[in-house]
């Protein structure tokens, strides 16, 4: 006997069992409270893929090594999914869903981050919270062209023992270890030079992706976080004669289309009857 299922929503009062093989493709919903999360017993072979959906009630604890175990089977022959929504985690934390032997768990685990200056183009991959990380591979990967693939530093280069580039450009570069991995403590990071191009779009429009992959075979999407200022659109004062001037002083976005602005002071210190308005100098479109 095989069940082949494209929905599930698991509560804890339900109880959900397969005497033999167990087939999933599609959303597996995951109702969990303080006592856990209702598990998916099967008899024979269990094979996922698709998305795990996470809905936690009040109350329970979502720190980092955390997990719920939601499915036990003779053993798992496939499991490729991902984990869609769930509440707002710590900087570095995510879920991920994790087979050991028979058993399929949800976790709370820690993710390596991708960090990318926007004023020097430094991209660099951090582990922040949690325990050690291992990497045997990672791609960077922008659709928009984003990546400096001639400031790439790949470990490669680096002389790391075991690193081997793929071929490189605007929108994807890669590495794989052939021999093994790299371990990242806590707080540690490796460099990759300058692969974000600072000015090639304004920050809305920012889409760089990071995978990388773990010795147990598992490729996962790792977090992404810009750091640096989104533009350097600022108002220069001088101080000894109160003239004042909105200049663009960014790298990143020319021109800086402005629809409106606000100029304050706590103390007072501004005079409106010295203001020469966009409407008064004759700027098109302001009023």
């Amino acid at each position: 006997m095989k069940a082949a299922v494209t929905s599930i929503s698991l509560v804890n009062d339900v109880k959900f069992d397969v005497s033999g093989d167990f087939d999933h493709l599609g959303t597996l919903e995951l109702n969990i409270s303080a006592d856990g999360s209702q598990t998916i017993s099967v008899g024979g072979s269990a094979s996922l893929e698709g998305a795990v959906v996470p809905n936690f009630a009040g109350g329970v604890d979502i720190s980092f090594g955390k997990s719920w175990e939601f499915l036990k089977a003779k053993d798992i022959s496939n499991l490729n999914v991902q984990v869609n929504g769930g509440p707002a985690l710590a900087p570095g934390l995510g879920f991920q869903v994790i087979a050991s032997g028979g058993s399929a768990s949800l976790t709370v685990g820690n993710l390596p981050v991708l960090s990318l200056d926007r004023g020097s183009g430094k991209t660099q991959i951090k582990n922040i919270v949690g325990g050690d990380l291992s990497l045997t591979g990672y791609t960077i990967g922008s659709a928009a062209g984003l990546l400096d693939s001639q400031g790439w530093t790949s470990l490669n280069l680096q002389q790391l023992e075991g690193w081997s580039a793929a071929p490189s450009s605007n929108t994807a570069i890669s590495e794989l270890n052939l021999l093994g991995d790299v371990t990242l403590a806590v707080n540690d990071a490796v460099d990759l030079g300058n692969v974000f191009n600072v000015g090639s779009v304004s920050p809305r429009e920012e889409d760089v992706t990071f995978l990388y992959s773990t010795p147990d075979g598992r490729v996962l999407r790792g977090s992404v976080e810009y750091i640096g200022p989104a533009n350097d659109l600022v108002v220069r004062v001088n101080p000894e004669t109160g003239e004042a001037a909105i200049r663009n002083l960014s790298t990143k976005i020319d021109p800086f289309d402005v629809s409106g602005y606000s100029i304050l002071s706590e103390s007072g210190a501004l005079s409106v009857e010295g203001w020469t308005s966009f409407a008064e100098s004759g700027e098109a479109g302001e009023g």
